[in-house]
């Protein structure tokens, strides 16, 4: 995330630069003033809220296995991926083929270690999650009945419990599962 962060910065210097120049490059000042509009959250967040409370009305809702599994699938078009995400993907056997992947999802640290190991900056990147947890409940008014920090780290914990090592992901001969449909 560090790098990702570094670049998100060094891409914003870049655009405002464009947006300053003097030369006549409409399409590239076009393009600036666009990526400018995404970044500025502020100014669209009544809606961002609005959005986010539709679905938490709707995930509220939920009173059944099969509207669990209907809003999953709804979800998933979004590209918001509990407990799994697809894709498409170069084949690991073969590079001349591209193949549909399904891989473990859900977590929304980067990944098993971030809860379950004990090591001290795990730890204050955990207590610094939950502060995020609620400071979010808190900026965007959710209303979640209660914002339950322990409902939350608690699932998170048991989808970490289940999900492999990133030594077993990156493993070819124990994810590599291929079949036809």
């Amino acid at each position: 995330y560090i790098l990702r962060d570094k670049v998100d910065k060094r891409i914003t210097g870049i655009i405002k630069q464009i947006d300053t120049d003097t030369t006549d490059n409409t399409g590239l000042k076009q393009l600036g003033r666009y990526y400018l509009c995404a970044m500025n959250f502020q100014e669209y967040s009544d809606n961002h809220i609005s959005t986010i409370q539709k679905e938490i009305d709707k995930i509220e809702s939920i009173k059944s296995i099969d509207q669990l599994s209907e809003y999953i699938g709804y979800i998933h078009q979004y590209d918001i991926n509990p407990f799994w995400s697809c894709y498409v993907d170069y084949d690991d056997k073969n590079c001349q083929n591209k193949i549909l992947r399904l891989v473990q999802d859900g977590l929304t640290l980067p990944n098993r270690d971030y809860y379950l190991s004990d090591d001290t900056d795990m730890t204050k990147i955990r207590k610094k999650y939950e502060l995020f947890f609620q400071i979010l409940c808190q900026k965007l008014s959710i209303h979640i009945t209660p914002p339950n920090w322990e409902s939350v780290i608690s699932i998170e914990n048991q989808l970490a419990k289940i999900s492999w090592k990133e030594s077993e992901l990156r493993d070819i001969s124990k994810t590599y599962h291929k079949f036809s449909v």
